[in-house]
Order: structure tokens, then sequence, then C-alpha cells
């Protein structure tokens, strides 16, 4: 679990890369106001996801003694101790 929440946490560091870019991208006319407009929802949304999840995943890990045994599931995917499965495995 701890390697996932690096994971979620280089994936954030990303998205923060991404708001630069759509920053300069405005500054420099590269796209239109409407092209613009429908990318900074979108980078804002995945930001939101991604903290939210890796606050649960810190929180979790605080409060469980045993870590390496808990699960934590999403409904469409499960993450087992640094391990990914789907509901088809």
């Amino acid at each position: 679990m701890r390697d996932f929440l690096r994971f979620l946490e280089t994936a954030s560091a990303s998205l923060t890369e991404l708001e630069y870019l759509i920053s300069f991208i405005v500054e420099n006319d590269i796209l239109n106001n409407r092209e613009v407009r429908e990318l900074q929802p979108l980078q804002h949304e995945a930001s939101r996801v991604l903290l939210g999840l890796a606050k649960a995943l810190r929180k979790k890990l605080q409060v469980s003694n045993d870590w390496q045994r808990t699960i934590i599931a999403d409904g469409i995917s499960e993450y087992i101790a640094g391990e990914y499965r789907t509901d088809d495995d």
C-alpha cells in the first residue's frame, strides 16, 4: 500500500506539472480559450481524486497496525499491500 501511495504522490506531481503547462499554453496563446476551458476541469478533477485517495490511504496506514493485510476496495478494484487486482482477477 505504501508503494501505491508513492505512485499517487508521483501522479499528483505530474498533475502539478500539467497545471503549469496549461498556464504556459494560455500565456503563449497556443490553444484557444475553449480548448483550455475543457482541459482545466479535467485536471482539477483528477487532482481532487488523487489527493482524496492519497489522504484516505495515509489515514488507513496510520489506523491499521497490520497495514500489509489491509484491503481497500473501490467497487472496481482492490489494492492489497502494494498489489493491484481488478474484479476480473
